[in-house]
């Protein structure tokens, strides 16, 4: 390690976000907070040096250091942590979609839960929209790995219909969500 100390960073960034997912799941918010900053200050290093190979893993500490926001009441940042690593996810998913569009997709709909959560429904149904609409076409390719995410995001935009009194749109959301799920085996065999 003394001889080359920079040809562990990799392995370093991956250990110090592993400690901060290890740190939020046990409610240590300032522990887990530490470990993603480090982690995220060594990738993005990483990714100025070798975009192809890093900027995603960016993109992952940022994902997670907006999670941790959302969980300890810190809106801004936790958007601004989300939006930056949508911008990284869509610019990976123009050059390989198979890759980076799921990614996309759970970004935009975390997106729309933060938005949720904090009074901003237009917003939150438009991250939510986006979202399905990448999962519906994942979807149609893959419908084994992506109608959970599908089925997850429309309960989310269901959710979101009753808050604001739309109940409708709350109702034909859920059903669809009971739909895909009863389709994929995680439903309980009969129609809705």
């Amino acid at each position: 390690m003394r001889a080359n100390p920079a040809a562990y960073r990799p392995a370093l960034a991956r250990t110090l976000n592993n400690l901060g997912n290890l740190y939020s799941a046990t409610q240590q918010h300032q522990q887990a907070e530490h470990a993603y900053r480090g982690a995220l200050t060594i990738r993005q290093q990483l990714a100025r040096e070798s975009p192809a190979l890093y900027r995603s893993d960016v993109a992952r500490t940022l994902t997670n250091l907006g999670a941790l926001y959302r969980a300890t009441q810190r809106p801004k940042e936790g958007q601004q942590a989300y939006e930056d690593a949508l911008q990284i996810y869509r610019t990976l998913a123009q050059e390989n979609p198979t890759a980076y569009q799921p990614d996309e997709a759970r970004t935009l709909n975390n997106l729309g839960v933060l938005f949720s959560h904090t009074g901003r429904p237009r917003e939150a149904e438009d991250a939510y929209r986006n979202a399905l609409d990448l999962y519906q076409a994942l979807s149609r390719d893959d419908p084994v790995a992506y109608r959970q995410d599908e089925a997850r995001t429309l309960g989310n935009l269901g959710t979101l219909f009753s808050q604001i009194q739309r109940p409708q749109e709350a109702e034909q959301a859920r059903r669809e969500a009971a739909r895909l799920l009863d389709a994929t085996g995680g439903g309980l065999g009969r129609t809705y």
